[in-house]
C-alpha cells in the first residue's frame, strides 16, 4: 500500500510539474513592442509618461494644470502582448489631451487581472468621463469588468474585440467596435453573434488593417496581410477613439 501511494504521489508530481512548466513556457513566448513604440514611452512636449509597478500612465500636461479636456481612458492590454506595443496609442490620445491608463497584466494575460481597473480612477480625480476598453482578449476581459462596474464609465471601447458579457441594457453606456478588413486572428463567427450584447454600439471596420496593428508589436502568427502600414492604422484608431470619446 505504501509503495503504491508512494508511486501516485511520484506521478502527480510529475504530471503537476510537466504542466507548470508548460505553462511557464506557453507565458513566456509573447509579442515584443517595437524599437518605435519604446519612443512613446518617453514624454512629449505635450504629454507626461509614468510607469509604475502595475500600470503605465500618459497624462496631458496642460491637463496637470486646468482640467480642459475632462475623458480618461483604462485600457487593457491584447493577450500575450507586452502593455509597451499599445504606447503609441496612448501617448498620442493624451496628447491630444484624454487621459490614458496602461494596465499591466500578470503573465500578459488580462484574465489573471480581470479586476485590474480598480482604483485607477482615483489617480486622476480631476477626469469625470470615463471609458474603458482594450484588444483582444483584454477588450474581453475590460468588457467583464464593465459589466459589474457600468455606474462608473460612459463607454467601452473595443479593439478588434467582443463581449461575452451582455452589456445590452446599459443604455447609459456606448459602445464602440474598432475592426481590422484582413483581421485574421479575431473569431468574426463569435464576433457576430456576441455583437448584440453591445449597447448603443458604433461599428469602424478599417479597410486594409490587421489584428497585430492594433498595437505596435509587428504581426503576430496567423494574422492577414495589412495593405496599409501600422502608422496609417494608428491614425485611424486614435481618430475614431478621439470622435467617440468626445462626442
Amino acid at each position: 500500500k505504501h509503495k503504491k501511494l508512494f508511486v501516485t504521489l511520484i506521478s502527480l508530481f510529475v504530471v503537476l510539474s510537466v504542466c507548470v512548466s508548460s505553462f511557464f513556457i506557453y507565458v513566456s513566448i509573447y509579442q515584443h513592442p517595437t524599437d518605435n513604440a519604446l519612443t512613446y514611452m518617453e514624454d512629449s512636449t505635450l504629454s507626461e509618461v509614468k510607469e509604475e509597478k502595475e500600470y503605465i500612465t500618459f497624462q496631458p500636461k496642460i491637463n496637470k494644470a486646468v482640467n480642459i479636456i475632462d475623458e480618461g481612458l483604462i485600457f487593457y492590454p491584447g493577450g500575450k502582448v507586452d502593455e509597451k506595443s499599445y504606447a503609441p496609442l496612448l501617448r498620442s490620445l493624451s496628447d491630444l489631451g484624454i487621459t490614458s491608463i496602461l494596465v499591466k497584466m500578470p503573465f500578459r494575460l488580462a484574465v489573471f487581472n480581470k479586476n485590474g481597473a480598480d482604483k485607477k480612477q482615483s489617480l486622476f480625480p480631476k477626469i469625470s468621463n470615463w471609458f474603458i476598453g482594450g484588444h483582444s482578449l483584454g477588450g474581453a476581459m475590460a468588457s467583464d469588468y464593465l459589466s459589474s462596474h457600468s455606474e462608473d464609465y460612459l463607454g467601452l471601447i473595443l479593439l478588434g474585440s467582443y463581449s461575452t458579457k451582455d452589456l445590452s441594457s446599459k443604455t447609459n453606456l456606448s459602445s464602440l467596435s474598432l475592426l481590422a478588413e484582413n483581421d485574421k486572428v479575431l473569431n468574426k463567427e463569435k464576433y457576430d453573434s456576441n455583437k448584440k450584447n453591445l449597447p448603443n454600439l458604433l461599428e469602424v471596420t478599417i479597410q486594409g488593417g490587421i489584428h497585430s496593428y492594433f498595437g505596435d508589436y509587428g504581426i503576430q502568427s496567423g494574422d492577414g496581410t495589412p495593405s496599409i502600414t501600422f502608422e496609417e492604422q494608428n491614425k485611424q484608431i486614435i481618430a475614431s477613439i478621439y470622435t467617440f470619446m468626445m462626442a
